[in-house]
């Protein structure tokens, strides 16, 4: 039920008032007098809305108090795009165009806003031109907030931390995201502790890194006045912090984080060993992050990852030893997913070519860039699914050197058996390779893509066992035969999709890089000679199409796109590892520059 309180509005501050939002900055007070009578001031409390998504409204809403949210149903979740603080304007498109309104319009804070008719507004517009500039000015730098950030909002982000029973590494994990969120981007963060703590809400400050902060905040569910001066501490914070981390604690910290709940631009839920996976709430931003003890996470991706050594990592910040390896690569990344911007890399297939993904991996961690979500397509799932297990790009030189110094325990002539490779062998070998990990049990999320060859749709893998998932991914036919997911038929989708990037879009990354590792197919020799040319005759007579339809789509969806160039090694060039490996490493080194200037504007925007 709302709790929407209405009221006159004094017309001698109303009039001051609009004299301090932008569209009114060059109209003469005598005019915002003759509006004030018009305005109505209402009341509005944390998660009501304001503004409806679909319905038409006729006024116009200037925000003086308070906080709200522009939030967006679309069929992918609930999407935040933008954050408004007073004083400012609301409602204008709406009223312009009489069509719907293109998003909801909800109270972080408790809101106080002026509704003003259309009408009247219009009416006043008539006669001061530099009411519509102001307007024209407004629409203008909406526009370009847009373009520049994108669709979704990461300006100042309010994280509500959701700790369930079996959590093991609370204070590594809350104070080492403040740490990351600060670090990332060079600007102040600050971890608010809430509960059953020892401080006030005039205590100091603590500092726990450069650009990061605690505060102690103590309550209790006997006086539930906490959740207003909270409210209203975190509008005070965000004048002097980038982002805010609140943490309720104690034995009460569900209950008190619901309490808080509407003072988030997001949720993050944090799983231990046996703690049940939270349903989806459509209308709230959220992260998981689970042991990789038991791990109940159904599938992987941006916001939803495994926290591998998490009670040892605990053990060890008590001692203020910082955690690193698996445990801190996954806090940097749900970092990174707070301010929304998050780096994918698809490896697109190509038999042999494939390995040279080695070489721009290498690169990659070499110069440092961030990856948080992988995907792969055929030989890319091969290499994306060591590089995930967080095998070094020598160590999946070695896997591969073993697997491919023999052809003859590879290759198998048996035409009759309708495919080209001993399955045996490679089944062996991926058993080496990937153990009996599962794809939602890594510690980077993957995913692997292949085709249902019965009705032509591409399918994500993203559970079941990693080797089986790699095996479905590489099913060209001819080389291998097809297998069943999940009830469904599948071959390598590289005929549709040769370079997954769509998946790490749908995993929640903001940069993404794509490696194209197929070769035009008029620049690769062909054999004449039969049989020995009838493996890369079938390949090519697939590919040609396939080639064409994956790089269009790869340009289209990818920010950066690294081509490399195999030379005269053709795609069954598998005793060639270390050329090819050395092909993409040419290739990482032409692109790495360009990624790290990229990625450093895309961190400025936040």
């Amino acid at each position: 039920m709302s709790t929407v309180v209405e009221s006159p509005a004094v017309e001698s501050s109303v009039a001051e008032f609009l004299k301090t939002v932008p569209i009114f900055a060059n109209s003469p007070i005598e005019q915002l007098e003759e509006l004030a009578p018009h305005c109505v001031e209402q009341h509005f409390a944390p998660g009501e809305l304001i503004i409806e998504q679909g319905r038409v409204i006729d006024a116009y809403y200037f925000l003086r108090h308070g906080r709200v949210a522009v939030k967006v149903d679309r069929v992918t979740g609930r999407d935040t795009v933008a954050m408004l603080d007073p004083p400012t304007l609301f409602g204008e498109l709406s009223c312009i165009t009489g069509e719907a309104c293109s998003a909801d319009i909800e109270v972080v804070f408790d809101t106080t806003v002026l509704k003003l008719p259309k009408d009247a507004l219009h009416s006043v517009g008539k006669t001061n031109p530099e009411i519509l500039l102001g307007m024209v000015h407004l629409l203008a730098t909406r526009l370009h907030t847009t373009v520049v950030q994108g669709a979704r909002a990461a300006d100042k982000p309010v994280v509500i931390l959701r700790e369930h029973p079996n959590f093991e590494a609370p204070s590594a994990f809350s104070e080492g995201l403040v740490i990351a969120l600060g670090s990332l981007i060079n600007k102040p963060s600050l971890l608010v502790r809430i509960g059953d703590v020892k401080g006030s809400e005039h205590g100091d400050l603590r500092q726990l890194g450069p650009h990061a902060f605690s505060f102690n905040w103590p309550a209790s569910l006997r006086e539930l006045s906490f959740v207003e001066h909270i409210a209203e501490a975190v509008s005070n914070w965000q004048e002097r912090f980038k982002s805010i981390v609140l943490y309720p604690v104690g034995c009460d910290r569900l209950a008190i984080a619901d309490l808080i709940d509407s003072l988030g631009t997001e949720r993050g839920e944090l799983l231990g060993p046996g703690d049940a996976f939270p349903q989806a709430d459509n209308k709230h931003e959220r992260f998981v992050v689970g042991s990789s003890t038991a791990p109940q996470l159904p599938f992987l991706s941006g916001n939803q990852q495994l926290l591998f050594d998490a009670a040892e990592s605990e053990s060890n910040y008590l001692f203020r030893q910082l955690p690193h390896g698996q445990f801190q690569r996954t806090v940097e990344s749900i970092a990174r997913h707070v301010f929304r911007i998050q780096v994918g890399v698809a490896c697109g297939g190509g038999a042999a070519w494939g390995f040279m993904h080695i070489g721009v991996l290498k690169v990659f961690a070499e110069a440092g860039v961030p990856i948080d979500v992988v995907s792969g397509n055929s030989a890319g799932t091969l290499i994306g699914g060591l590089w995930c297990l967080g095998k070094s790009p020598e160590e999946i030189r070695e896997h591969l050197l073993g697997m491919t110094k023999s052809k003859l325990k590879l290759f198998e002539l048996r035409p009759w058996r309708l495919h080209m490779i001993r399955e045996s062998t490679v089944m062996k070998n991926f058993q080496k390779f990937y153990g009996d990990i599962h794809v939602n049990h890594m510690p980077m999320p993957f995913w692997a893509n292949a085709l249902n060859i019965e009705d032509s749709e591409e399918i994500n893998i993203t559970d079941g066992q990693l080797r089986d998932a790699v095996r479905a991914s590489i099913c060209l036919p001819g080389l291998f035969p097809p297998v069943v997911v999940k009830n469904k038929l599948v071959i390598d989708a590289g005929l549709m999709d040769s370079v997954p990037v769509n998946q790490i879009r749908e995993m929640g990354c903001r940069f993404a890089i794509s490696t194209n590792v197929m070769q035009e197919p008029k620049g690769q020799p062909l054999s004449h000679k039969y049989p020995w040319n009838l493996l890369p005759v079938v390949y090519r007579a697939m590919m040609s199409q396939g080639h064409a339809v994956g790089a269009a789509r790869c340009e289209r969806a990818s920010d950066v796109v690294i081509q490399p160039d195999a030379g005269k090694i053709t795609m069954l060039g598998f005793d060639r590892v270390d050329e090819l490996i050395e092909c993409g490493i040419q290739a990482g080194e032409k692109h790495v520059q360009l990624i790290q200037t990229a990625y450093t504007r895309l961190k400025e925007r936040c």
